[in-house]
This record gives C-alpha cells, structure tokens and sequence, in this order.
C-alpha cells in the first residue's frame, strides 16, 4: 500500500514519482500547452502565463520566451515528419518515426514514446523527463523536468503543429 509522500505515489497524469526522480532530479511541476489556432492566434502557456507565437517567413513561427530568453524558432515539416527548433543554445531535430523519434539536446540524447492514444513520453536513456499528450487544440506537457525547461516551449508548439496535421490527414482519409 502506497502512503502519503511515498516514492511511488503516482503523480498527476499516472506517471510514478520513482520513474521521474532516478538520479537525484526532482520534476518540476510545470505545465506547457502549447495551442495552434486556425481562426484564432497561436499561443504558448508555461503555468498559464502566455507567450506570443507569431508566423515568420518559410513556414517558421517565433515562440517568445521570458525577457532574460531569447525567443526560438520552430519548424515542422510534414512531408519529411521533422521537427527542427532553433534556439540560442543550438540546433534541434527530432526525426519521428512510426512509434519513437529521437533528438540530441545540450549533448544528451532523448527518445520521445508514442502512443495510440496521443500520449507522449520523453526519455534520457531510462529516465522519464518529460510526458504530455495531444490535445483537442494542440499539445500540453503535464510532467517536464529540468533537462528541457529552456526548450519546453518550442518543444511543446512543434508537436502540438505536428498533431494539428495529423489530426487532419485522420479527417481527410476518414472522409474519402
């Protein structure tokens, strides 16, 4: 029986406080939704403060940041199914798969997990570091630890872009 405090106790969104607090790392309680709006603006929320996502030329969109952060860059590609974030502090590509994808960040390499059900979960090794799933309007990360918090919102704006997509090719061969 798990009590109160327990290692294990599940934190909102199922995931085990165990699996995210290996090598000595707590998460950090942070929530990013991350919405792509057809009629209305494009938006980030880091703890429902807001940041502006305006569209840039070459189907690139700006996600501005904190004053001390510069904003980044993001780009999805459907085509290709890569999404390319580029940040003061580097380049990012994650290359998606049928069921995983993988990027290199801050000399690390994360592996994010999908599932049917539009869950995601992100992974340094064995270590779980972030988990979020689609959403109605885009993508929300409910669980991110410190590892990607200075990429959370470009990360979060690039799959809720590639879950827009995907959700429109579902409608489109579901109506032919």
């Amino acid at each position: 029986m798990l009590g109160r405090g327990s290692p294990s106790k599940a934190l909102r969104g199922g995931v085990p406080t165990r699996l995210l607090c290996q090598g000595n790392a707590l998460p950090r309680r942070m929530t990013v939704e991350a919405r792509v709006g057809m009629w209305k603006r494009h938006e980030v929320r880091v703890d429902g403060t807001p940041f502006q996502v305006r569209r840039l030329k070459g189907d690139w969109y700006a996600v501005d940041g904190p004053l001390p952060t510069l904003s980044g860059r993001v780009r999805y590609s459907a085509w290709k199914d890569v999404l390319r974030i580029e940040r003061a502090e580097g380049l990012l590509e994650v290359h998606f798969g049928w069921w995983s994808a993988a990027f290199a960040w801050k000399g690390r390499t994360y592996r994010i997990r999908h599932s049917v059900w539009g869950r995601q979960r992100v992974y340094d090794g064995d270590r779980l570091v972030a988990e979020g799933r689609a959403t109605f309007g885009g993508f929300r990360f409910d669980v991110l630890m410190e590892d990607l918090a200075s990429v959370s919102r470009e990360l979060a704006f690039g799959l809720a872009l590639r879950a827009q997509i995907q959700t429109a090719m579902a409608v489109a061969v579901g109506a032919a």
